[in-house]
């Protein structure tokens, strides 16, 4: 979920001030001025925008320069265009935030039922993981089917070569006894043994020609779905055992949003914050009470998540490994009730 407020910053109130309109108005001109291919105009807007202050719900906000900059230090109308894509999403997000309706009542039911879950979903006292595991999807019949088929047709081939093997050493009579199952059982096993050696002769042979090699650790790496930018598809409990096993195979980048959306499930349950489909990670950062002494902590959660996600493609391990232990401690602090 893209955040419009992901592109501004919390600034004290300086300098010229406009409403949301006219700063949509400025991002419009901008935007046609790099689709008539006028880089001059695009480059000037551009600059002039980012030292404005934004006024919207009582606080006086700066344009992100991850958005304007890109443009303002284009030096063709390529770069201009390409850097306007980001420009494009903001101001859609902008028009859509213009006709949001008035925020829907708090779902108690579900609510409810993320409560339960948790209760059965939890962290141990040290950091381990409790509760049911995530279970692989079931192989569909049809598959077995055709594994079955596909072994079927193995062993015929199989007996035709058993035959073929021995009528070419004993005769006619070999190929006749060829069909016992002991002779098989031999046969199988010497061909076994030969391709065994062959293998390991490959082996010998690649590990001189190539040299030592390195051995990487690696761990099956969990599925991902299309219902993972939904915070709700999973209870809090189930986030964090994902973003564990996320860790473990090195995605970093998707095992911070697995921690922050096991951070906002469970502000949810806590009643903290209240969840609403259109409204952005930003809206609900600001949304938390200033009461919260770990408010800041999930001010910079929210910043490092949206960076992550729709800044970088790799994510260095340092980084997710910092925000896993700064979202545990604000997780303790809310199933501790230090949220209000």
């Amino acid at each position: 979920m893209r955040a419009i407020a992901a592109v501004l910053l919390l600034l004290s109130a300086q300098g010229e001030s406009m409403d949301l309109r006219e700063y949509r108005a400025r991002l419009q001109r901008i935007q046609e001025a790099v689709d008539r291919g006028d880089l001059e105009a695009a480059r000037t807007g551009a600059r002039d925008l980012q030292g404005k202050r934004v006024q919207h719900d009582g606080m006086v906000l700066l344009p992100d320069a991850t958005v304007l900059a890109p443009i303002a230090h284009a030096t063709t109308i390529e770069a201009a265009r390409d850097a306007a894509r980001r420009l494009r999403t903001l101001r859609a997000e902008l028009d859509a935030e213009n006709s949001t309706a008035p925020p829907a009542a708090p779902d108690g039911a579900l609510l409810e039922r993320l409560r339960q879950e948790e209760q059965q979903r939890s962290l141990t006292p040290d950091k381990s993981l409790t509760g049911p595991v995530l279970h692989a999807p079931e192989v569909p019949q049809s598959f077995w089917q055709k594994l079955a088929s596909a072994w079927e047709w193995i062993e015929k081939v199989i007996e035709r070569f058993l035959k073929w093997l021995a009528r070419l050493f004993f005769g006619s009579a070999g190929a006749q006894a060829a069909g016992a199952p002991n002779t098989q059982v031999l046969v199988v096993g010497l061909m076994l043994a030969l391709i065994g050696v062959l293998a390991v002769v490959a082996v010998i042979a690649l590990r001189k020609r190539r040299g030592p090699t390195e051995v990487v650790a690696s761990s099956q790496a969990p599925a991902m779905s299309a219902q993972d930018a939904d915070p709700l598809s999973r209870s809090a409990g189930e986030w964090e055992r994902f973003a564990a096993e996320l860790m473990r195979s090195g995605r970093y980048r998707e095992s911070i949003r697995a921690w922050y959306h096991a951070l906002l499930v469970s502000l949810f349950r806590a009643g903290t914050l209240h969840y609403r489909k259109d409204r952005t990670n930003w809206e609900y950062a600001y949304a938390l009470p200033s009461t919260v002494p770990w408010r800041s902590g999930f001010m910079d959660a929210t910043r490092t998540f949206e960076q992550e996600w729709y800044g970088r493609r790799d994510t260095p391990a340092e980084t997710a490994e910092m925000f896993q232990e700064r979202v545990n401690d604000m997780l303790e602090a809310v199933r501790e009730g230090v949220a209000v």
